[in-house]
């Protein structure tokens, strides 16, 4: 069995930029650099002979490169922070794009809206008056812009320390 999500990889300046909002909030666990990643969908479990499906499907889609910024922080309670992204509509295209391919290759729709952002911690037991003065403290939280050309078919291993990500499948953008 593989577990499958798709997503945009983030350039490394970028990364660095999410790494610097580490902080001291107790039972924080922050994401490293090789878990830095913007979800477009989430497939969920899959046979091997599905891995190959999926992947042919993906190479199908046909997109034009984008601009993208990471802008603010919020937390999902209780236990996940996370940066969003200024709106765009490219990653908004992508994404159904994405799910429409998938569900084509018999992989059920998402129900929940999507809500495109980066966990940078999980949270375990926080006090919550700091972790909302991490949320204030880091309001104005910006990266530069950069462009998003490809995104990604990872597999991921849940271990106790954290998932562990292997790229199974890379998509390059169409150069119009």
């Amino acid at each position: 069995m593989y577990r499958l999500f798709v997503a945009v990889p983030l350039p490394e300046g970028i990364k660095e930029r999410i790494l610097d909002l580490r902080s001291t909030i107790p039972g924080a666990r922050w994401m490293g650099s090789e878990q830095l990643h913007l979800t477009l969908k989430f497939i969920g479990e899959v046979e091997g002979h599905t891995v190959t499906l999926i992947q042919e499907h993906l190479a199908s889609v046909s997109h034009r490169p984008f601009s993208l910024q990471f802008r603010g922080v919020g937390s999902f309670f209780p236990g996940v922070l996370w940066t969003g992204t200024a709106h765009s509509e490219g990653m908004i295209s992508l994404r159904k794009k994405i799910e429409t391919t998938m569900f084509n290759a018999g992989i059920q729709r998402e129900r929940r809206k999507f809500f495109p952002h980066v966990t940078i911690a999980r949270l375990h037991n926080s006090p919550q008056t700091s972790v909302k003065r991490f949320l204030k403290n880091n309001d104005s939280f910006r990266t530069d812009s950069f462009v998003v050309d490809t995104f990604v078919l990872f597999s991921s291993v849940l271990k106790p320390s954290g998932a562990v990500y292997t790229v199974e499948a890379e998509y390059f953008f169409d150069r119009y």
